[in-house]
């Protein structure tokens, strides 16, 4: 059903639907820990997808962060807009 709901908000709010992609893949992982026929080795995998899936979330967030803060600065504006003319527009 979760997966249904992010294929259908998807195509219109992208950012919504990917955090939901988040918690789906890790109850996806955590779902097929339980299974009796996994061994030791195959959950200790389990574990680690979910760690590095936390992991690259939270990275992500603090790029998109880092990136909202630089595109409404207005402190930062004047330079990074300097900056840009200067590498895209060079005086010849």
């Amino acid at each position: 059903m979760m997966f249904v709901w992010i294929e259908t908000i998807i195509t219109r709010h992208y950012a919504l639907a990917v955090v939901m992609v988040t918690p789906l893949t890790i109850f996806i992982a955590e779902y097929g820990r339980e299974h009796p026929a996994l061994s030791a080795g195959a959950a200790a995998a389990y574990d680690g997808i979910v760690q590095a899936r936390f992991l690259d979330t939270l990275l992500g967030c603090l790029i998109a962060l880092l990136g909202g803060v630089v595109m409404h600065s207005t402190g930062l504006r004047k330079p990074l807009m300097s900056l840009e003319t200067k590498v895209f527009n060079p005086k010849r």
